[in-house]
């Protein structure tokens, strides 16, 4: 029976060391693996001024890493319901950068992850409270 844990602790946590987080053209990839791709998000999102990102990708587990590593960047992640460029357009002046799969999107900063950024040797747990926080204080988009 799997365990569940909260989100908030995933990466705090962890996983049992080959513990399989996702299937790509049918080659496992290891929560280790996932863990490092966060770590580049967090990387790449930690760079960008602003609270807010808008996040779209067809592949799941790029979604879940960019996801965990906005959030422990302390951004907060805005989620379209597709890729349409009116869609993106709308997000202008709610967003400041994108990660996609989909595309540039014009006129909204693109976040791109670095390689190999470093992991910390210990994740910390999220705090959404710092987030609503900072959305509160006045933090731009």
């Amino acid at each position: 029976m799997a365990e569940f844990i909260d989100l908030d602790r995933l990466l705090a946590i962890g996983r049992v060391r080959g513990a399989v987080v996702a299937w790509r053209a049918g080659v496992a990839h290891d929560f280790a693996a996932f863990a490092a791709r966060v770590a580049d998000w967090a990387a790449a999102f930690a760079n960008i001024d602003g609270v807010r990102v808008a996040l779209y990708f067809d592949d799941s587990a790029e979604f879940a890493a960019a996801l965990f590593g906005a959030w422990h960047a302390g951004k907060e992640a805005v989620l379209p319901a597709d890729a349409l460029p009116g869609t993106w357009h709308r997000l202008l002046g709610l967003v400041s950068a994108s990660a996609s799969d989909a595309g540039v999107v014009q006129g909204l900063p693109r976040v791109q992850p670095t390689a190999s950024a470093p992991a910390p040797a210990v994740w910390p747990e999220l705090d959404p409270q710092r987030i609503a926080e900072a959305n509160a204080n006045g933090a731009k988009a």
